[in-house]
């Protein structure tokens, strides 16, 4: 289910979402397509080859040879980072070297038609299948490239095929929807589809190899076994999965290079360019080999005119088969969350939901039979198509569901003012009380939640709410932020608190920042302010590699020390003095930004002034969403105590350790903390070691 949130938002809300990373980008360079997702990088070719013929722009992480299939960030820890145990910096090429060899063909009428290797190879027994790469999309969360061909000789001739591919930002699975069109007057027998890849997981690797283990894991075998799965196990452990979930697949592991017919693809034969070994489609079949995964369609008749889809999955992670293969077979559009007033709601109705083609019969939620239903208003509508599985006659049924949901717009109010948005308030008359309960009606297939309410101060860190009530009463000067989500709508406005005299000042004060580097910290200082130029306080921010202007602190002196740093780690600082009021309250201004300094806390030093032997402390999986694997080890260290720390240099974890050993190794469990970045530190007789830890949610 896809949420649809309306915001209204501020500009300062605004600028923190451009700021986001952008995990996606997809572009057409000469006659090959790249694919950039956060954890899958991919090459097509104009065949509809999956590899490009020709090293990638930069930007991407190619293999050693220069060519570009595709690659998996498999730990999900950031391209370059080591996985856990052997597993490499990150998995691939997938089917390196040489050509790469990975391919697909299709075959009607007895005559199969196919495409092979980053050379546009036709197999032996096959026409080629002209086409090209049509377009590419870059969208909210996915990169979607199109080829499209159509045969142009031999007895199926007039057959178009159009395979969309699509990498999700945050899965590690590429998903291709085949559209197969018969363009001619005529029917077209005994279809099939199949794609074929020989996996070298990772032969760029230390330690890695051409051979994999294949296993056949699954195989429809009835009505309520609809899946098609082979996998291939590296020996440092990468993962390459082909599969589908249609009962008219079958997948399969043997031969090599792809070959004609493609029908042998789904009966399990070898065909004469097989190589060894030969193809086994039998459940539970393993080999460890050099050789190719497979997987083949049997689609029967293709009338004038009709289109069947079908849809297949290459995975590259074992813990995201779930998913990828849940995405696969009869699908309907996604949910739709609207809020009325949305201005890219994208959505009016009625609204015609197509089914996917290629199926015997369908059925949908109001007992009608076409291939397509009319929706007329919000609702939850389900489809389900159902085929006759090749040579046994066993109907085989798949059936999705779509959601629309309507709300009314809302609105926020104070009383006398009907928005929220930067008005001014002053403090003694700051109670903001906003609607409670406020809901709207919809339809009884998804019922409505609470109202709640958060309230934020904009310019805290870590970013968190200090009040969850329909009304505030506002103690200091400064921005807020109020969000307001009735599901699934959300609103998000901004409130302005003034002290309740207007600071002012005379002769600016111009602060001189100076920093000097020590043991785990950074010393600051810098000039006094006037009394009459109007300072309350100042306010410490810091940069690292990680995030920019984090706030450190706020302090009335003229000097701060920002504990808990990374020795060796260089550390970026500015001050902000805050203006007073005439009552000498700090308010939401800030004077002139001082200049910034860079320091780097020392390394550790023994007594003797020697550098300590060094203890090896790492994080898994780092960032994450709370729970880490601490592991340290160094020669006989007596390991004393580990400790989390905030970024304002609050204890927020601490576990004491005994004994003296060559390694320990904890689990840390941080559920209850907010996302942010923290430093975990442990203490040992031979220093204390640190290592930043990210927590994102």
């Amino acid at each position: 289910m896809m949420n649809k949130n309306k915001v209204v938002a501020s500009s300062i809300l605004l600028l923190m979402l451009l700021a986001l990373p952008q995990f996606l980008w997809g572009q057409i360079v000469g006659t090959n397509a790249y694919l950039d997702g956060k954890f899958v990088e991919m090459g097509i070719n104009r065949c509809g080859v999956y590899g490009a013929n020709a090293a990638p722009p930069p930007g991407y992480n190619p293999n050693v040879f220069g060519l570009f299939g595709f690659v998996a960030d498999s730990p999900k820890n950031g391209w370059g980072t080591p996985g856990p145990g052997a597993l490499p910096n990150f998995c691939g090429d997938y089917f390196t070297p040489g050509s790469p060899e990975e391919g697909w063909g299709v075959q009607a009428n007895g005559t199969s038609y196919a495409n092979t290797s980053t050379g546009c190879f036709t197999p032996g027994g096959a026409l080629a299948m002209p086409g090209g790469l049509v377009s590419h999309v870059v969208t909210g969360d996915s990169i979607i490239v199109v080829w499209q061909g159509t045969t142009t000789a031999g007895a199926a001739a007039g057959l178009r095929v159009r395979i969309t591919t699509r990498v999700i930002t945050d899965s590690l699975f590429i998903v291709g929807l085949v559209d197969i069109t018969n363009t001619t007057a005529a029917p077209m027998n005994n279809l099939f589809f199949a794609r074929n890849v020989d996996p070298d997981n990772d032969v760029q690797w230390p330690g890695g190899s051409f051979s994999t283990t294949n296993t056949v894991v699954d195989r429809p075998s009835g009505t309520a076994d609809q899946t098609a799965l082979v996998r291939a196990v590296s020996n440092l452990g990468c993962f390459l999965g082909l599969g589908a979930r249609d009962c008219r697949a079958r997948a399969s592991w043997g031969c090599f290079s792809t070959e004609a017919p493609i029908s042998n693809y789904f009966n399990g034969v070898s065909g004469p360019g097989c190589f060894f070994p030969a193809r086994s489609i039998v459940e539970g079949a393993t080999t460890f080999c050099d050789c190719a995964i497979s997987i083949g369609f049997s689609l029967g008749t293709i009338n004038p005119g009709e289109t069947i889809t079908i849809s297949y999955a290459y995975i590259l992670s074992d813990q995201d088969l779930p998913i990828a293969l849940r995405s696969l077979g009869f699908r309907l559009p996604q949910d739709q969350i609207i809020c009325k007033g949305d201005s890219d709601a994208g959505l009016s109705f009625p609204v015609t939901l197509k089914a996917p083609g290629g199926y015997d019969s369908y059925l949908w939620s109001d007992g009608s039979t076409a291939d397509s239903l009319i929706v007329n208003g919000p609702g939850l509508y389900w489809g389900e198509g159902t085929v006759f599985i090749p040579g046994t006659g066993i109907p085989c049924s798949q059936r999705d569901s779509v959601l629309y949901i309507q709300r009314d717009p809302f609105v926020l109010n104070r009383g006398k003012n009907t928005e929220l948005t930067m008005n001014n308030i002053y403090i003694g008359d700051s109670v903001v009380t906003v609607p409670v309960g406020f809901r709207t009606t919809i339809d009884a297939a998804y019922p409505a939640s609470d109202t709640v309410f958060r309230w934020y101060r904009q310019d805290a860190y870590p970013v968190a709410p200090f009040a969850y009530s329909d009304s505030v009463t506002f103690t200091s000067p400064g921005d807020y932020i109020l969000q307001v989500d009735i599901f699934p709508c959300s609103v998000f406005d901004t409130i302005r608190v003034l002290a309740p005299i207007e600071p002012g000042f005379s002769d600016p004060y111009v602060p001189v920042l100076t920093g000097e580097a020590g043991y785990e910290k950074a010393y600051l200082s810098w000039n006094a302010a006037e009394p009459e130029q109007g300072i309350a306080a100042y306010d410490i921010f810091g940069y690292d590699s990680f995030a920019q202007l984090i706030k450190v602190g706020r302090t009335t002196e003229t000097n701060f020390v920002v504990p808990s740093l990374l020795n060796g780690t260089s550390y970026s600082f500015v001050m902000k003095p805050v203006l007073a009021d005439l009552n000498g309250n700090p308010s939401f201004d800030y004077g002139t930004i001082s200049n910034m300094v860079t320091v780097k806390p020392s390394i550790i030093l023994g007594q003797d002034g020697a550098v300590n032997e060094k203890i090896n402390l790492s994080l898994f999986p780092n960032p994450s969403k709370g729970v880490f694997l601490v592991k340290a080890d160094g020669k006989s260290a007596t390991f004393k105590n580990i400790k989390v720390i905030n970024t304002m240099g609050q204890t927020v974890f601490e576990q004491n350790l005994q004994g003296t050993k060559d390694a320990f190794e904890t689990t840390i469990q941080l559920e209850q903390v907010a996302s942010g970045i923290y430093m975990v530190k442990v203490e040992t007789d031979k220093g204390v070691y640190l290592q930043k830890a990210k927590i994102v949610r």
